[in-house]
């Protein structure tokens, strides 16, 4: 769960800075939030907290793995929103 918190000091340091998707995956993996893939095999994807009921959909990058900006601002938006960051 270091890792978690790496990256959640990286974002709060820098919110502009590049997010890789296993980053972003650890990241709210360490908040407690579950991946759910879309069905069908498409590229959306939801990260859901089951306890506060909370979740951020996005798109999972591709054919890289590099956030891009308007997802990585949407995360950054979703931590402020629940007081993370």
């Amino acid at each position: 769960m270091a890792k978690g918190k790496k990256i959640l000091a990286k974002l709060e340091q820098n919110p502009k800075c590049l997010l890789d998707w296993g980053e972003l995956c650890a990241l709210m993996a360490y908040l407690g939030y579950t991946k759910k893939d879309a069905r069908g095999g498409g590229a959306g994807t939801k990260f859901i907290n089951s306890e506060t009921k909370k979740y951020l959909a996005c798109h999972r990058p591709h054919p890289g793995s590099q956030v891009c900006a308007g997802a990585r601002d949407a995360v950054v938006e979703h931590l402020r929103d629940i007081g993370v960051i």
